[in-house]
């Protein structure tokens, strides 16, 4: 014992110890909820930039998650979105459908958890992002209609978000992620934005 420092003393500054360490490692519990391994179905709204020519749409997906320590997972997120792109014709303008794919693999840190449901971290993912057409009709007027043939385009994808959860009870969690997304080539006016919204379920 060091000269000066009581038992009485020397006990309290280890209790301090261990409560500091709890809180360093609580951010951790409303991520895994004790869990190693979660999915989570979500729905998204995304924004596409003037450049695609995208009306916003919805996107539907799920992200398996592994838990790999108290504050971090990484994660596979698998996604699919049905949106419509303007097309010039001879009688007007139409729209033709466009199915976009997108696979990520990324990184989730959780940053901090003011209280015991709810807590707050960061995400950044990449991968790739598939954009298909089926084949449509093009109207030529008078002339009738063209048949064109369906077309695909595989590009890099990067994705940062800030992500947010909420404890509803036992192993299910909501999830709120808010975020951007870059399509090669790397431009500024090429960012995605989006919203998703989900349920995190724990496995096991």
């Amino acid at each position: 014992m060091l000269p000066g420092r009581s038992i009485p003393g020397a006990l309290t500054m280890r209790m301090r110890s261990i409560i500091s360490l709890s809180a360093l490692l609580l951010p951790g519990v409303a991520f895994s909820d004790g869990h190693t391994l979660s999915i989570r179905p979500f729905v998204s709204y995304v924004d596409s930039p003037d450049d695609f020519g995208m009306r916003p749409s919805a996107a539907y997906g799920g992200v398996l998650e592994l838990h790999t320590g108290d504050r971090s997972t990484v994660y596979l997120n698998v996604s699919s979105a049905s949106a419509r792109s303007p097309a010039d014709a001879i009688d007007g303008t139409q729209t033709v459908p466009i199915s976009v794919l997108r696979i990520h693999a990324g990184f989730l840190y959780r940053l901090f958890q003011p209280i015991s449901w709810f807590g707050l971290g960061a995400s950044l993912s990449g991968g790739l992002a598939r954009f298909s057409t089926p084949d449509h009709t093009i109207s030529l007027g008078a002339l009738g209609s063209r048949r064109v043939g369906g077309a695909g385009d595989t590009r890099m994808s990067v994705a940062v978000s800030v992500v947010s959860d909420v404890r509803l009870g036992g192993s299910v969690s909501l999830v709120l992620e808010p975020g951007a997304s870059i399509i090669t080539p790397l431009s500024a006016d090429h960012l995605s934005y989006f919203v998703s919204g989900g349920i995190r379920i724990g496995l096991f």
